[in-house]
């Protein structure tokens, strides 16, 4: 049975990324600080792709930075 996702998006199967390529953050549960800190971070580095994806992102960023005032 076909999924909502395979009507719409191309699926591709393909090996996982090494773990090398991926960076573990730590993160205390109760320090909220610093995951929201991670969290605006994270986005700024996909503001920086540039293009249409990159202004989704800087205004998200800019969103979550007011938040945090």
């Amino acid at each position: 049975m076909d999924s909502y996702v395979d009507d719409c998006f191309a699926v591709v199967c393909q090996d996982e990324s090494a773990a090398a390529d991926w960076r573990e953050l730590s993160c205390p549960a109760d320090d909220v600080n610093a995951f929201n800190q991670n969290v605006i971070q994270a986005h700024e580095e996909l503001a920086n792709v540039g293009g249409p994806a990159g202004e989704q992102f800087k205004a998200v960023v800019r969103c979550l930075q007011d938040n945090k005032e």
